[in-house]
């Protein structure tokens, strides 16, 4: 165990490698950050555990470091909010295979399709994921994007709802609620009873 060893032991060592699972090298950076930052290379199996983004950034600072599967996992999946993982950098987002909610959270279309472009995302089980913005920015998505989403919900002016409406809009025949905020224009009763 190379936490037990000391500096003038561990200086002895012409090369110090570390080769551990990704949960025990996430704790001994903290705790024995020494070690790790001294050491020529680090080796994470793979152990099943999912990680959050901040644990990804943290996992690059580390020398050489190499991920691999052992017998029981072979991915290594990003864990968080959607505010965190719209911020994965690239170099964090190529550690994962996948990517996924750490708990029910909300987006709008942007981040929706941030969300989208990770590797293999997915809400994860259970979980919700509603999606708010303006017709506009909800028809630019494609509909496999609009797919990860448990819930749309339309947030735009009575005129682009409207609008929306008389063109046949798909988001709006899919959107689970829509809100019309009031923005002086006026509208026929014809348009209230549609």
């Amino acid at each position: 165990n190379l936490a037990t060893l000391t500096s003038a032991q561990r200086a002895l060592a012409s090369i110090t490698t570390v080769d551990d699972t990704v949960t025990n090298v996430l704790a001994a950076q903290a705790a024995h950050s020494t070690v790790l930052s001294g050491a020529s290379a680090v080796t994470a199996e793979l152990d099943g555990h999912s990680i959050t983004v901040a644990q990804a950034a943290s996992l690059l600072t580390l020398p050489r470091l190499t991920l691999h599967p052992n017998t029981t996992a072979s991915t290594l999946t990003i864990a968080d909010s959607v505010h965190d993982l719209v911020t994965l950098t690239t170099a964090q987002a190529a550690l994962a295979q996948a990517t996924t909610l750490l708990g029910n959270d909300t987006a709008n279309a942007s981040q929706l399709a941030q969300l989208a472009a990770l590797p293999a995302f997915s809400r994860g089980s259970g979980r919700t994921l509603v999606v708010t913005d303006t017709v506009a920015a909800l028809a630019a998505l494609s509909t496999a994007q609009r797919a990860l989403a448990s819930s749309i919900t339309v947030d735009d002016t009575v005129t682009n709802v409207l609008a929306a409406f008389a063109a046949h809009s798909t988001v709006l025949s899919a959107a689970s609620a829509v809100t019309a905020e009031l923005d002086g224009n006026s509208i026929t009763v014809a348009q209230l009873t549609s």
